[in-house]
């Protein structure tokens, strides 16, 4: 669910984005990592099919956390 508000009157916009932006740090080193695994041959030979599966699943969910943390840091700047 999102939900829309405006911003103006009801958030800090300076806190809001020092916080987002923290919590886009943490997603793109959790990502970066998931994406070494991916990329680790080794890793893909020997693992079993459903923890690539949940590897590669856990990768789109954090790509999806990024983009919309950059949109709505994007939408606090304007």
């Amino acid at each position: 669910i999102e939900v829309f508000i405006k911003q103006d009157t009801l958030i800090d916009k300076d806190k809001e984005s020092a916080r987002l932006e923290k919590e886009l740090l943490k997603i793109e080193k959790d990502l970066e990592q998931v994406k070494k695994k991916l990329g680790n041959k080794q890793f893909l030979d020997k693992a079993p099919e459903n923890i690539i599966k949940k590897e590669k699943n856990k990768q789109s969910e954090l790509e999806e956390k990024v983009s919309k943390i950059k949109e709505l840091l994007q939408t606090l700047q304007n």
